[in-house]
C-alpha cells in the first residue's frame, strides 16, 4: 500500500486486517507462487504467468476482479474466470460491464469494497466547519476524466486542488488549478476536512468509485457523471455504506465457503 497507493491496495489492506484468527496468511508475489497452502485468494493479478495462474486455480480460489482486465494477459484472465472456484465483483455494474466485454463472470457474486466507514465519518465530525474549494485525487489516467474535472473547476471559477498517483507538484497556468502531486494518508485527510466539493467526471465506467464514497463520507458535496458503481447498488449510500464496514467479515465468510 505504502509503494502504490489507490482503492483496490486499501480494500486488499483492510481484508488482510479483518483475517479470522488462526487463518494464516501467506504471500505469494508474483515469481514466489508458494504451493503448500490449503486455498488461494486472488485481486489483481495480471502480472502472474500462466504457469502461475495455473497453479492458483487447482486449489480452491476466491477471486475478486478488482478491474475491468483491459490490457495483456488474457490467457490468464480466461483461466481464472473459468476454473476459479468463487468469484465476486464489486458492484453490479461492474460486473454487467465485465460480462458484456469479455463474456466472463456470469455467475460471480457481489459484494461493496471494504472501507474504513468510521475513520472518513470521523473526518466529518471533526471538520471544523471553514471548508472551501474543492478538491481531486486519483490516479492519473485518461479514464479517470481529470481533464474534465480542470474544465469544470475553469468554467466554474471554483479553486480545485488536485492530489494524483503519480503526479509530481506542477504549476497550471490557471489560477483555479492547483496540482498538489501525490499526497500521504495525512494530508488526504486533512484536504478531505477542509475542502467543500468533490468533482467527478470519470470518462469510462467506475467499477466502484472508492474515492466518491470517501468524498461524501467525510463530508464533501459530491458532483459526478458517468456510470458509476456505487449507484449501481440501488440503494441509499447510507445503506451502502453499512456494506462496506462488514465486507471484511462477509469476505473472509465467502472464503470459508470456498475451503
Amino acid at each position: 500500500l505504502s509503494e502504490r497507493p489507490g482503492g483496490a491496495q486499501v480494500c486488499e489492506n483492510l481484508l488482510r486486517g479483518g483475517a479470522p484468527r488462526g487463518v494464516e496468511l501467506i504471500d505469494c508475489p508474483p515469481g514466489s507462487v508458494q504451493i503448500d497452502v490449503d486455498a488461494y485468494v486472488a485481486l489483481r493479478c495480471q502480472r502472474y504467468t500462466v504457469e502461475e495462474i495455473n497453479q492458483v486455480v487447482s486449489k480452491p480460489c476466491l477471486h475478486w476482479g478488482m478491474d475491468m482486465w483491459e490490457w495483456g494477459n488474457f490467457e490468464q484472465r480466461d483461466i481464472i474466470f473459468t476454473k476459479a472456484t468463487k468469484i465476486i465483483f464489486g458492484s453490479p455494474l461492474h460486473k454487467s460491464v465485465f460480462v458484456s466485454r469479455w463474456g466472463l463472470g456470469e455467475d460471480a457474486g457481489l459484494l461493496a469494497y471494504p472501507m474504513d466507514v468510521k475513520h472518513w465519518l470521523s473526518v466529518r465530525e471533526k471538520s471544523n466547519g471553514e471548508r472551501s474549494g474543492a478538491m481531486w485525487y486519483g490516479e492519473i489516467h485518461p479514464y479517470k476524466g481529470l481533464d474534465l474535472v480542470l474544465e469544470w473547476a475553469i468554467r466554474n471559477k471554483v479553486v480545485l486542488d488536485v492530489y494524483g498517483i503519480g503526479m509530481a507538484k506542477a504549476n497550471h497556468q490557471s489560477p483555479y488549478i492547483n496540482l498538489k502531486g501525490q499526497c500521504t494518508d495525512e494530508e488526504q485527510t486533512l484536504a478531505l476536512a477542509s475542502h467543500e466539493i468533490f468533482p467527478h467526471f470519470p470518462r469510462a465506467p467506475e467499477g466502484f468509485c472508492y474515492s466518491l464514497m470517501e468524498a461524501w463520507l467525510s463530508g464533501l458535496k459530491v458532483i459526478y457523471s458517468g456510470r458509476i458503481g456505487l449507484d449501481s447498488w440501488k440503494k441509499p449510500w447510507e445503506e451502502l455504506a453499512e456494506d462496506c464496514y462488514d465486507a471484511p467479515k462477509r469476505f473472509w465468510e465467502l472464503a470459508e465457503q470456498v475451503l
